[in-house]
């Protein structure tokens, strides 16, 4: 009697064993997971954090340069008329806003940016004619509402 009380005992340990293994096993991979899951959504989350940075600080260059060295280039002119940049203006302007742009962002951010999209005044330079483009359409309109031309 007491080996069947001796055998079952074992019985119920080892399979109590396998069972707590099992769990154990299961918990595990289910903490990993969730482990990982807060790491990329914190990485996510730092990523977006870092392009939306990038994105204001080129916007707000932009703005900037066209508030003072756009405008003062513009309005330089023998004759009194308002004229367009030159070539040359309009690549020494894009490399300021650039630099700027560079000189402002940490070095985390560039790393980011250069992680993502690799080439960062690339990148930078294309946001920044894009807010150009945004800049012109937005003054445009202004005037139009000005004149009476839109409500």
């Amino acid at each position: 009697m007491e080996n069947i009380q001796v055998l079952f005992t074992n019985l119920i340990i080892s399979i109590l064993t396998i069972i707590v293994t099992a769990l154990t096993a299961q918990f595990s991979s289910f903490i990993n997971t969730k482990i990982k899951d807060v790491k990329e959504k914190t990485n996510s989350e730092k990523v977006n954090k870092y392009i939306n940075l990038a994105l204001e600080t080129i916007r707000k260059v932009v703005i900037c340069l066209n508030q003072t060295t756009t405008e003062k280039l513009k309005n330089i002119s023998s004759d009194g008329k308002i004229r367009k940049l030159t070539e040359e203006e309009i690549i020494n302007l894009r490399e300021l806003a650039t630099q700027k742009v560079l000189n402002t962002l940490s070095t985390e951010v560039t790393e980011y940016l250069s992680t993502a999209y690799g080439d960062v005044e690339e990148w930078i330079q294309l946001h920044i004619e894009n807010y150009v483009v945004e800049e012109k359409l937005s003054k445009n309109l202004k005037k139009k509402k000005e004149v009476g031309f839109i409500k």
